[in-house]
């Protein structure tokens, strides 16, 4: 058996106080209580580990030297998480997170922040338990300057972590439509039949974003399309920008969820409610299941319709070839956001 380095009475704190806070979705076969920690224990099981940046960003912030003697909740549960994942020997993959920084930040910045990462990963669970459970407020000095020690002598790859915003336009893009489709006032029904008309014919191409859209559409939605019908132009700005990154993080979990593999389990950590429920229910909850099956909770009948409507897109999309429906959406794309943007007010923000 695994000897752990908390005993029994900490592991149980440790999983009621993540599953409180609900912060995983996974594809893993014990989807409605992933906190167990020894359900991870399995010479045959690897776990993958992708963290939102709205976690991420407060574990590493818990490697600098705290001032206040305090502790807040978003920090709490995001030490509990390093904790949870440094216990299961979970793999965590930063990239996405990592994208979304360098989406505003220089190179030298990004790479810090990568630095910490790596950093953030070799902490020992007992100092992010310490912090989850508010009896310390940072991760201790000298722990720190011993993991940096230990890590000087690797090399920091030299990551060009700019490459993964390379389908973020095509996103953003898809996310604008749907927002100036919304100005239109018509119903929720026929505004996702001119959608899937839209990417039919005038942008040719199928993935994440479809079934995202749809679903968000609904009045059953999980409300991952808020705010795109606000007239404030910074709310819908705002809108815009997380539900595409959203999207990034979504389009990233099926490519890894495509390939059927029982021994290895995908986790997505995040504080983002409507992206986690979303990513439980579609993402990691349609392996072998039609698109028609994936609507019909949020649009009933009409399920039907708009799934005849999805696959006449994929019927195009595959007869245009997967290389020029790549070179089609990347091509498309900065001329029509600058259309959708004027036509939202967005091109004086």
């Amino acid at each position: 058996m695994t000897r752990l380095p908390l005993d029994g009475h900490a592991i149980s704190w440790l999983e009621q106080f993540l599953s409180d806070n609900d912060v995983l979705a996974t594809n893993g076969t014990n989807d409605k209580m992933p906190y167990r920690v020894r359900d991870y224990f399995h010479p045959e099981i690897s776990v993958h580990a992708y963290i939102d940046r709205n976690i991420f960003s407060h574990a590493i912030s818990l490697q600098r030297i705290a001032n206040s003697g305090t502790v807040g909740q978003e920090q709490r549960i995001a030490a509990a998480c390093a904790c949870f994942l440094n216990l299961i020997d979970a793999q965590v993959e930063p990239n996405i997170a990592i994208y979304e920084l360098s989406s505003r930040s220089d190179r030298a910045h990004v790479n810090e922040e990568y630095r910490r990462y790596r950093v953030a990963i070799n902490v020992h669970p007992v100092s992010y338990y310490r912090i989850a459970i508010g009896a310390a407020d940072c991760i201790p000095e000298h722990d720190i300057t011993e993991i940096e020690d230990r890590l000087s002598n690797e090399d920091l790859p030299d990551v060009m972590f700019e490459r993964g915003l390379r389908h973020w336009k095509s996103i953003y893009l898809c996310l604008l439509k749907v927002a100036c489709l919304l100005k239109g006032k018509n119903s929720s029904f026929s505004t996702a039949k001119a959608y899937i008309n839209w990417m039919v014919h005038e942008f040719v191409m199928n993935g994440v974003e479809l079934p995202y859209v749809l679903v968000g559409l609904s009045s059953r939605s999980p409300g991952i399309l808020r705010g795109f019908r606000s007239d404030n132009p910074d709310t819908l700005s705002d809108a815009l920008r997380r539900a595409s990154w959203d999207l990034m993080y979504l389009r990233f979990l099926q490519k890894k969820s495509e390939v059927t593999d029982s021994t290895k389990i995908n986790l997505l950590c995040t504080r983002d409610a409507p992206l986690r429920n979303y990513a439980q229910k579609v993402v990691f909850g349609r392996d072998g299941v039609g698109i028609d099956e994936v609507l019909r909770p949020f649009w009933g009948d009409h399920s039907t319709e708009l799934a005849a409507l999805v696959h006449d897109n994929e019927r195009v999309t595959q007869e245009a070839g997967r290389e020029a429906v790549i070179e089609a959406r990347l091509r498309a794309a900065g001329e029509q956001i600058r259309v959708c943007e004027n036509e939202l007010g967005l091109n004086e923000l």
